[in-house]
């Protein structure tokens, strides 16, 4: 049984989706997280086969870096729309509609997902999809400690969009290097919706 994980699962149909979706259901342990389309996310899945035979959980949380040390986080909407939300609150379209949110660390999750599997403590797949706050997330893994083998996230390319709080370039190069350092040797670039995504890979 393979452990795949995915951090903002929305409406459900999406990359996560269609790569596992030719999976057999009774092999796979999956571990949804989202805090806001929490009922969109287990509707889209009760009519898949991986509600019924495979083990799978769903998780109302915000996933913050380790080391935030705050119970609960706030999510800031944008425009009315909850597809549009993040932990960020974004300089070029500021938000002051403010929801707060259970939040869990990353070193957390992860623990959680690999314990819920007995047949290994390996992550096949963790897919990161938080509006922004992704390669904070990944920066913080501890990847001696988590053999992931497969990692998708999106990129958000700007500097200075986040109250000067976010600096996604530079913290994609050390992101970059770190994965390199430990193992990951193969990069796609993939775009989905006008969004730039990357998928790295050990072989």
């Amino acid at each position: 049984m393979k452990t795949y994980v995915q951090i903002g699962t929305a409406y459900g149909k999406d990359f996560f989706y269609n790569y596992i979706k030719d999976l057999n259901p009774s092999e796979t342990n999956i571990v949804l997280v989202e805090p806001l389309q929490h009922e969109a996310s287990i509707e889209f899945y009760k009519n898949t086969p991986f509600m019924e035979h495979s083990k799978i959980d769903c998780l109302k949380n915000a996933i913050v870096p380790n080391g935030f040390k705050d119970k609960t986080v706030e999510m800031y909407l944008f425009g009315g729309d909850l597809n549009l939300s993040s932990a960020l609150n974004r300089m070029a379209i500021p938000s002051n509609n403010v929801v707060f949110i259970p939040a869990l660390q990353i070193h957390e999750l992860l623990d959680s997902a690999i314990k819920a599997n007995e047949h290994t403590d390996e992550i096949e797949f963790l897919c990161i999809d938080a509006e922004g706050l992704d390669v904070e997330l990944l920066n913080s893994i501890d990847y001696e400690k988590y053999n992931i083998r497969n990692i998708f996230f999106e990129y958000w390319d700007f500097d200075d969009d986040a109250n000067n709080v976010y600096k996604s370039k530079s913290k994609y190069a050390e992101l970059d290097e770190k994965l390199k350092n430990n193992g990951f040797t193969i990069k796609e670039t993939i775009d989905t919706d006008g969004n730039t995504n990357f998928l790295y890979r050990k072989p």
